[in-house]
C-alpha cells in the first residue's frame, strides 16, 4: 500500500513486474526479495509495462510520452552488473501501446523489435548495452504512409511534440503481432531478426480454465514456480549480425480500436511496409472506439500463430489465419469476412438481436412463433453468459480450445469451437476495488492484477470435453485425436461409420463399421471378464480397488453403441445395394478373423466367393469387357490375399467356382492354392500340353513336387517329345532311372507305329487307330459336364495320331523322335549326373543305340 496502487503488469519467464500510481515498478521474481524502481517523476503516471519472455529487458512508457529501459539480468543475485534505468532519448514523446520483441534478444540486447504508439505510429527499436542503438518510423496508420529509412530522431520529435497519450484517440495501436513466413533453421542459426509478438508484451500462446479453474490469490504479491514453466530456452548467443535472407517474408498484423491492418513483405521491415505506402484500402474495419482495444494471439510452441483474436466494442474477432505459399502482399491470411468470424458478447442471442435492431423489418419473416429469431429454439438453450453479456471485457485471452474474458470482477470462459460459455467464476476483489489487467506468461498462466492483488487462472484439462465438440462438427479425425478411453473411440467410429454411410460414402463406412465390431469384441472380453471375476466372489475388489464400478458402468453405455451386429451391418448395405461396399466389410472381417474359426472364415470365403463370381457374370452378361477384366483382377487379387484363409476350405470354393463354370478362375485358384496336380490334370485333359511343360518348368522348388515329373512324363513324352525333355534336362534334381518306363513306353510307341506303317495296304487312318487304342492317356474326364470336352478331345487325339503317323512314315521323323530319349540319357551321363551311374541307365541306352542301327 505504501507504494501505492497497481495500475499494470507485465509477466516473463519466472518474473512479474506491476507498476503502481506512485511511479514505482516492482520485480518478483521466484524466490527472491520484491525489488523496487522509481522511474519518472511525481506527477507521472504509468501507462505500460512491456518485459521480453525470457525477462531480461523491461520497457516503461509514461502516460506524458516519457519512456525507461530497464535491463533486468543486472537484477540476478549473482549478476555485478550495475542496475540501470535508462531514459529513452529517441523514444521519447511517444506512449507506447503495443509492442513485439525480437527471438534474437539475449543480455545485452533487445534485438531489433516493433513498437506501437498511441500516435498511430508503427516503430522499429534496438537497444544494446542501454543505448539505443536504432530506432526508425516505419509506418504511419493514420495516412497510410510509409516512415521509411530516413525517418529520424527529428521526425520521432515532431511526432511526441504533437501527440501524447489520450484515451480518445482512434488511432493507437493496440496490438502487433510478427509471423515469419519461412520457418527455415538458419534463420535462428544465423541470428536473423525473427519476430515473436502479441499486444500484450510477447507473442506467447496463452492458457485459460475451461470449467471454472482454478483461482489462486498471490500472496505478499508472490507467485510459486510451476515446472512446466521452468524449463530452460535456447540461449541466444552474441554473434555478429548475418547478411538478410533474400527469401524471407514477414507477416505482421496491427490494430486500432476501429482497424486491422495486414503487412506482409520481406526481406526486411523497411521493405514491408515501403510497398504499402499510400494504400488507403488494406484495412478490415470494425465498427467502435473501444479504449481498451487489444489483440490477442494463440501460438503454440515452434509453430506458427492457430488463432488471431481482437478485442472490439461490438464483440471479440477471432480469426483462424491461413499460411502458406499462396500468401502474397495483397492476399492476407484472415480473409474479407471478419464480421462472420465476430463473437458478440451474450452470445447468439444477442447476436440475434442485434441483427433484429439493425434490419428490423427484413427478419420478420424469421421469427418463429415463440419469438426467436431464425427458428432458434427455445430461451433455455441461449448461451448463459451469468449477466455479463451486456458488458464489454475489460481485457481477455486465448487458449488452445477456449477464450478467457476478464471482467471487473469475474471471468467467463467461453469455448472457442461452438462459441458457448462454458465458465464462470468471480475474482474475489476487496472491497472498492476492480481488476485493472491481465498479463500472460509461459503459456501457462494468466495473471489478473486488481488494484492491491494478483490472481492466477491456470487450465486444468482443457482437452477434456473437446471430442465431443469435433464429434458434433462431423470433424472425426480430431475427435480421435482428443479421445481418451476406448467407449470414446468407439462413439466416434459408430458416428463417423453412420455419417458415411447417410451421405452414400459406403465403403468408407464399411470400414468404420469393421472398426466398431472389432472395439466390441475388446468390451465384449473384457465385460466377461468382470462377469467372471464377479462371480468369484471378487465383485468387491472390481468395484472398490481399481474403479470396477466405472468400468462396468462404462462398458453398459458402450453397449449402447456397439449393438452392431454383423447380420445388421450386412442387411444394410443388402438393403442399398451396396454390393461392392459389403464385400470390402466382409474381406476385412475375414482378415481379422482367428484362424481357429474355419466354420466362420468357411463362410465368409464362401460368400466373398459368390459375390465375386456373380459379379463377373453380371459384367459379362451385359457386355462391360472392362468392368468384367476388372472384376476378375479383383476376384483374382482376393484368391492371392486371402490364400491362407481359402485352404482351410478349398474344396468348397473349387466347386463353387466351377458350378459357375469359370474354368480360367478355377485354374488360376489351383495355381495359388499350389495345387499343381490338379492343374496339370486340367492342362493335359484340354490338350493344352505346352501349357503343362511350362507349369513342370516353372515350379520354384522342383525336389518337392518330383513326382508330379514321373507322373506326367509318358504323355508329355508322347505328345511333345523335344519340349518335354528340354524341360527334364533344366529340372537337376530328377532320377533318370525313376524316367526310363516314360522313355522306354515312348520308344515303344514309336517302333510300333514305324512297323505297322510299313505294313502292305495298311493305310495310314488304321495306324493311326492303332496307336490311339495301343496307349491312351487322355482319360474320360469332362470338366464342363456336357459331353463336348469328349467329342473336342476325341477329335483333337485322332488328329494328332493321324499326323505323328505320317511323320513316323519317314524314316528321318522317327529318327529325330527315338533321339529325344537318346539325347536326355546321354545328357545325364556326359554331364555327370550323381544319378546316373545305375547300370539300368548305361544298358538302356545301349539298347537304344543298337534300336538305332
Amino acid at each position: 500500500p505504501t507504494q501505492g496502487r497497481l495500475v499494470a503488469i507485465a509477466v516473463g519467464r519466472d518474473t512479474i513486474v506491476v507498476g503502481t500510481n506512485k511511479c514505482v515498478v516492482i520485480l518478483l521474481k521466484v524466490d527472491r526479495e520484491p525489488q523496487v524502481f522509481v522511474v519518472g517523476k511525481k506527477d507521472d503516471q504509468i501507462h505500460n509495462l512491456f518485459v521480453d519472455p525470457d525477462a531480461n529487458h523491461l520497457l516503461v512508457s509514461m502516460k506524458n510520452g516519457c519512456n525507461f529501459y530497464i535491463n533486468l539480468t543486472s537484477t540476478h543475485s549473482q549478476s555485478r552488473r550495475r542496475q540501470t534505468k535508462t531514459a529513452l532519448s529517441r523514444v521519447k514523446g511517444i506512449t507506447i501501446e503495443s509492442m513485439v520483441w525480437s527471438k534474437n534478444a539475449y543480455r545485452d540486447s533487445t534485438g531489433l523489435c516493433l513498437l506501437g504508439g498511441a500516435n498511430g505510429g508503427i516503430y522499429s527499436l534496438q537497444i544494446s548495452d542501454g543505448k539505443e542503438k536504432e530506432f526508425k518510423k516505419l509506418y504511419d496508420l493514420r495516412y497510410c504512409k510509409y516512415g521509411g529509412s530516413g525517418a529520424s530522431s527529428s521526425t520521432t520529435t515532431n511526432d511526441g511534440a504533437h501527440i501524447k497519450y489520450s484515451e480518445s484517440t482512434s488511432f493507437r495501436v493496440c496490438g502487433l503481432h510478427i509471423e515469419t513466413l519461412n520457418n527455415a533453421k538458419e534463420f535462428d542459426d544465423s541470428k536473423m531478426d525473427e519476430m515473436g509478438g502479441g499486444g500484450g508484451g510477447n507473442d506467447d500462446d496463452t492458457t485459460g480454465d475451461n470449467d471454472g479453474g482454478n483461482l489462486q490469490m498471490l500472496s505478499s504479491l508472490g507467485f510459486v514456480e510451476d515446472s512446466s514453466s521452468s524449463k530452460p530456452r535456447h540461449k541466444k548467443s552474441k554473434s555478429s549480425k548475418s547478411g538478410v535472407d533474400a527469401n524471407r517474408r514477414f507477416y505482421i498484423v496491427a490494430v486500432i480500436p476501429s482497424q486491422m491492418y495486414e503487412f506482409i513483405g520481406g526481406p526486411t521491415f523497411e521493405a514491408v511496409f515501403s510497398y504499402y505506402d499510400g494504400k488507403t484500402d488494406m484495412f478490415k474495419e470494425i465498427p467502435g472506439s473501444l479504449k481498451h482495444s487489444k489483440l490477442c494471439v494463440y501460438k503454440p510452441h515452434n509453430a506458427m500463430a492457430e488463432a488471431i483474436a481482437w478485442l472490439t466494442e461490438p464483440g471479440i474477432v477471432l480469426c483462424k489465419p491461413v499460411f502458406g505459399s499462396h500468401v502474397t502482399p495483397n492476399s492476407g491470411v484472415i480473409g474479407d469476412h471478419i464480421h462472420d468470424s465476430m463473437i458478440r458478447y451474450g452470445g447468439e442471442n444477442a447476436a440475434a438481436t442485434h441483427m433484429h435492431e439493425m434490419y428490423g423489418g427484413l427478419l420478420s419473416d424469421a421469427v418463429d412463433g415463440s419469438g426467436s429469431v431464425g427458428g432458434g429454439g427455445d430461451s433455455s438453450e441461449i448461451d448463459d453468459w451469468h449477466g455479463m453479456g451486456d458488458q464489454v471485457p475489460i481485457s481477455f485471452a486465448v487458449t488452445k480450445f477456449h477464450l478467457i474474458l476478464v471482467y471487473q470482477a469475474c471471468y467467463l470462459v467461453l469455448n472457442r469451437l461452438n462459441k458457448k460459455c462454458v465458465g464462470f467464476e468471480r475474482i474475489p476483489c476487496k472491497s472498492m476495488e476492480h481488476v485493472i489487467e491481465i498479463g500472460i506468461a509461459d503459456n501457462q498462466f494468466i495473471y489478473v492484477l486488481t488494484d492491491s492483488q494478483i490472481y492466477q487462472i491456470r487450465a486444468n484439462d482443457e482437452e477434456r470435453d473437446v471430442w465431443t465438440l469435433f464429434l458434433s462438427n462431423n470433424e472425426f479425425a480430431n475427435a480421435k485425436k482428443f479421445a481418451r478411453s476406448n467407449w470414446q473411440k468407439a462413439k466416434i467410429l459408430r458416428s463417423e461409420a453412420d455419417y458415411y454411410f447417410d451421405t452414400d460414402r459406403f465403403n468408407e463406412a464399411a470400414l468404420k463399421y469393421v472398426e466398431l465390431s472389432d472395439i466390441a469384441q475388446q468390451f465384449h472380453e473384457k465385460h466377461q471378464n468382470v462377469v467372471a471375476a464377479a462371480a468369484a466372489g471378487a465383485s468387491s475388489d472390481v468395484s472398490r480397488g481399481h474403479g470396477g464400478g466405472r468400468s462396468v458402468q462404462a462398458m453398459r453405455e458402450a453397449d449402447l453403441w456397439l449393438d452392431v451386429s454383423f447380420e445388421e451391418i450386412a442387411l444394410r448395405f443388402l438393403r442399398r445395394s451396396a454390393t461392392d461396399a459389403l464385400m470390402t466389410f466382409l474381406r476385412e472381417k475375414l482378415q481379422r478373423m482367428h484362424s481357429e474359426d474355419q466354420t466362420q472364415c468357411t463362410i465368409l470365403a464362401t460368400w466373398l466367393t459368390e459375390m465375386h463370381l456373380a459379379k463377373i457374370n453380371k459384367c459379362s452378361s451385359l457386355g462391360h469387357t472392362e468392368e468384367e477384366n476388372e472384376a476378375k483382377n479383383d476376384f483374382e487379387e482376393f484368391l492371392k490375399t486371402q490364400r491362407k484363409v481359402l485352404s482351410n476350405c478349398k474344396q468348397v470354393i473349387s466347386d463353387l467356382i466351377a458350378s459357375h463354370g469359370r474354368t480360367e478362375q478355377l485354374v488360376e485358384f489351383a495355381r495359388i492354392q499350389q495345387d499343381y496336380k490338379w492343374v496339370l490334370n486340367h492342362y493335359i485333359q484340354t490338350h493344352q500340353y505346352v501349357m503343362a511343360i511350362r507349369v513342370l518348368s516353372t515350379l520354384q522348388k522342383p525336389a518337392q513336387h518330383e513326382e508330379l515329373y514321373y507322373e506326367f512324363a509318358p504323355i508329355l513324352m508322347y505328345v511333345d517329345p523335344q519340349n518335354t525333355v528340354d524341360m527334364l534336362i533344366k529340372v537337376q534334381c530328377l532320377d533318370p532311372k525313376k524316367l526310363i518306363p516314360a522313355l522306354m513306353r515312348y520308344d515303344t510307341q514309336q517302333f510300333n507305329l514305324s512297323s505297322m506303317s510299313l505294313l502292305p495296304g495298311m493305310p495310314s487312318a488304321a495306324a493311326g487307330g492303332a496307336a490311339q487304342q495301343g496307349m491312351n492317356f487322355l482319360g474320360d474326364v469332362d470338366v464342363d459336364g456336357d459331353g463336348e470336352e469328349e467329342k473336342k478331345q476325341a477329335a483333337t487325339t485322332t488328329t494328332t495320331t493321324t499326323t505323328m503317323t505320317a511323320q513316323v512314315q519317314s524314316p528321318d521323323a522317327t529318327q529325330e523322335h527315338r533321339n529325344q530319349a537318346i539325347r536326355y540319357l546321354q545328357h545325364c551321363i556326359e554331364k555327370g549326373h550323381e544319378k546316373s551311374k545305375d547300370p539300368a541307365i548305361h544298358n538302356y541306352l545301349i539298347s537304344l543305340y543298337c534300336k538305332q542301327k
